[in-house]
């Protein structure tokens, strides 16, 4: 909890206490090998990672939440199953609540919306199902008491020019930047999402894990910190999750003030691909010998994986990257150790965030491949 103090502060906002012990979280349940519960509802996300199906006997999915890329899962299980564009997924849960709530949960959930759009900021993620949830939210939470009916309408840009979104909004945005007290690890995993992604062009059956860091601070001011540091963290952090790519996404504001009373919005991109262990893919058992597997090994080629991220990135029309050097930020690519690819950009389109950037890492992987080894998009 402690690397997001701006979750912390919407959490006392709803009357939770300073320590949250009235929260349970995942690794305050005990369990090893099999998860103890085969039901499940998924919020922020549309596929159950593969640790809670391992060895799970009919598992479920019953809810799906989501505001990303649905990737098909669990059409026929789920229910409710909404899966659609919003600035916030908290927009999406705030549309299943009774027209009376408790203002705790309005509080949350309205901190997590502005958390989410910036304050529904004009020209940002925000879309009308966030306009909405935050004009509802508003007449059930205490915190906007000052305010007058006709302030409160979704209609137009009013809400955002509302001073008490402003202000909640700027609290909450320097609680969410304040964190030069993190290390590299707690910068990777305070906002970290991982993927299973299928490598078709390896062998039919062949999976991996990717993970996406989104990072509120540029690679200027986080890799002199400590470079070596930089790099050893990366590196245990991809054989702890047993990632084979990584991609560490900065969003951050320069110093240099403008017009807006504050620096410009800017975003890199950072990836690495790790060597990793040889694959194992085990097909179905053998008819009539059910203790047979048909065991077949793969091993990934990084070198292929790495050139196929490159190519497929630097192609992106929405993404707009441009390749940096490493030295200008006090490192290079030989700091980084031979079992790691690396490359590093500047990304010129700053509306396009991870949930742009993961649908495309997909695409781009998981696509086939021509005789000459070339992708096909």
């Amino acid at each position: 909890m402690g690397l997001r103090p701006e979750n912390i502060h919407a959490l006392s906002l709803a009357g939770l206490q300073d320590d949250t012990p009235e929260l349970l979280c995942i690794d305050d349940i005990p369990w090893t090998g099999v998860f103890p519960s085969n039901t499940f509802a998924l919020v922020d996300h549309n596929r159950l990672l593969p640790q809670y199906e391992a060895s799970n006997s009919n598992v479920q999915v019953v809810t799906v939440i989501d505001h990303h890329e649905d990737e098909g899962f669990y059409q026929h299980s789920a229910e409710p199953r909404t899966i659609a564009p919003a600035g916030s997924c908290s927009s999406h849960m705030t549309r299943l609540c009774p027209p009376q709530i408790p203002a705790g949960l309005a509080s949350l959930l309205l901190s997590a919306i502005l958390i989410d759009t910036q304050g529904l900021k004009v020209g940002g993620n925000a879309l009308q199902v966030d306009h909405e949830a935050v004009a509802f939210l508003l007449t059930k939470t205490s915190l906007s008491s000052s305010s007058s009916p006709t302030e409160l309408s979704p209609s137009g840009n009013n809400l955002t020019d509302l001073k008490f979104i402003q202000d909640l909004t700027t609290k909450l945005s320097e609680k969410k930047f304040a964190v030069s007290h993190l290390n590299t690890r707690d910068l990777l995993r305070r906002d970290y999402k991982q993927y299973n992604l299928n490598l078709p062009w390896v062998h039919p059956r062949t999976t991996i894990y990717a993970g996406l860091s989104t990072v509120p601070v540029g690679f200027k001011w986080w890799i002199p910190r400590d470079p070596s540091e930089f790099w050893s963290a990366i590196r245990q952090w991809m054989e702890e999750n047993g990632l084979y790519v990584l991609g560490i996404l900065t969003s951050y504001h320069e110093k240099k003030i403008g017009r807006s009373g504050k620096g410009r919005h800017k975003r890199q991109m950072l990836w690495v691909i790790r060597e990793g262990a040889e694959l194992f893919q085990t097909s179905e058992r053998i008819k009539g010998e059910s203790n047979n597997l048909i065991e077949e090994h793969a091993r990934v080629d990084v070198d292929l994986l790495a050139s196929r991220l490159w190519d497929g990135l630097q192609d992106s029309e929405i993404l707009q990257l441009k390749k940096s050097d490493f030295e200008k930020f006090g490192t290079s690519e030989k700091d980084a150790g031979g079992a790691l690819r690396v490359r590093i950009y500047k990304q010129g389109n700053t509306d396009a965030t991870r949930k742009v950037t993961a649908p495309l890492m997909k695409s781009i992987l998981e696509g086939p491949v021509d005789a000459a080894g070339k992708m096909r998009l």
